[in-house]
């Protein structure tokens, strides 16, 4: 809905939010005939499209209009035609209703020193190592072009002009960054309360989880309904901004993923047939309100219920449970040597209990001794734990025979 605009405009305006009336035509002939009707200047964008792609703003008159219809008709079959909103353009980002970032998005256009021309103003621009013409670059090049030339016409200058120390000279009709605007840093606590209610209602109208919201006002730290700003349009993928925001990329993962997205997982080597430690584990993460997943060489279970062929080894068994979505815990009962044959399924774990020597080999290992297929698990298992390696008494291993078995590798405890 976000992408499509005319469908956004009315979801926004249906939920008594403030945007711009729009006229949808497919010719020049009724961009002037919807242009006249909602009066001049007028904006043109594409009706699907995100980006600032083929958005040309502040048409004065049909002459303007004619030549930027082909720019926004370049991107779609369907173009909008909405009244140019005057007022600074400031891009709220809303993260699970609340609002996490503001910045302003300033014009592609250069500041004057007293010194330079226009020209070599953007020529120096141009030269600083962030504006690469490249796709997801943090910022873009200002291009040289008729459009630069016809604003610079309107400010009564020309690229040899030497404009006044701290005058901005605007060169776009837009701010969005790929057409050489600057976004800039507003402290969020600067935007007014209903400035703030106004981007949080327009992702919540849009059932948006994040979301970035372009209002037009003429200052963001004044009410829109003083200063008659109006939303733009929402986008439901905003570049969050590597210019003025790279540490958002975080916070947001943080605020998806509970705890350190990770599932607890613990190990119990060796147990026999009739030990009841693994029915007392599974009953404790249980107890936590976990669904718990059970992996040996029987097969894999969650929350009860089997997920996998019969038999198949606790690797296969392992990476089953970690692979369903459901499940919130992992228990493994390892009594096969499959870890050996097909790698641990994970790079840690959060305990290691030493239950007991009851290890079945494999065909391959058949030969081998207990104590030797054991040692080479735990040689495996003991450096992915990072939590503690726990030895029972009756399990036929002395807890200071883990050291001797494994010598310098990994952890104990």
């Amino acid at each position: 809905m976000a992408r499509q605009k005319t469908l956004s405009n009315r979801v926004l305006r249906d939920a008594g939010l403030p945007v711009a009336r729009q006229r949808v035509v497919q010719d020049p002939a009724q961009a002037c005939a919807a242009a006249k009707a909602l009066g001049f200047p007028v904006v043109i964008k594409p009706m699907d499209q995100d980006g600032g792609r083929g958005v040309v703003a502040d048409l004065r008159d049909e002459e303007e209009l004619k030549a930027a219809f082909p720019v926004a008709a370049a991107h779609g079959d369907a173009v909008l035609i909405e009244p140019h909103c005057p007022g600074r353009d400031y891009r709220l980002v809303v993260f699970n209703g609340e609002l996490f970032w503001a910045l302003e998005r300033v014009p592609g256009g250069v500041t004057g020193d007293g010194v330079q021309t226009v020209r070599q103003l953007v020529d120096a621009l141009n030269a600083e190592p962030t504006r690469r013409p490249v796709r997801g670059a943090p910022l873009y090049p200002l291009t040289w072009d008729k459009t630069a030339q016809e604003l610079l016409a309107r400010q009564g200058l020309d690229g040899n002009a030497i404009p006044d120390h701290g005058a901005f000279v605007q060169l776009r009709r837009t701010a969005s960054v790929t057409a050489g605007g600057t976004p800039v840093a507003v402290p969020v606590e600067a935007v007014h309360p209903d400035n703030r209610d106004l981007a949080v209602g327009a992702a919540r109208a849009l059932n948006l989880d994040l979301a970035g919201v372009d209002v037009l006002t003429d200052d963001i730290e004044t009410s829109w309904r003083v200063d008659g700003g109006l939303i733009c349009e929402v986008n439901a993928q905003p570049s969050l901004g590597a210019t003025t925001g790279p540490h958002l990329y975080t916070e947001i993962l943080d605020g998806l993923i509970e705890g350190n997205g990770r599932i607890p997982i613990h190990v119990l080597v060796g147990p026999s047939a009739h030990s009841p430690v693994p029915e007392i584990c599974l009953q404790a993460l249980r107890a936590d309100g976990l669904a718990v997943g059970l992996a040996s060489s029987a097969g894999a279970w969650v929350g009860g219920h089997q997920r996998s062929i019969d038999g198949c080894g606790s690797a296969i068994a392992s990476r089953a449970v970690l692979c369903d979505p459901e499940a919130e815990a992992l228990l493994v009962v390892l009594q096969d040597d499959h870890f050996l044959s097909n790698g641990l399924p994970f790079d840690r774990c959060d305990s290691v209990i030493i239950c007991g020597v009851n290890i079945e080999p494999s065909a391959g290992r058949a030969g081998n001794d207990v104590s030797v297929i054991l040692r080479e698990l735990l040689s495996h298992l003991l450096p992915a734990c990072t939590g503690t390696v726990h030895t029972l008494a009756d399990s036929g291993v002395a807890p200071q025979d883990v050291p001797r078995l494994l010598g310098s590798i990994g952890r104990h405890a």
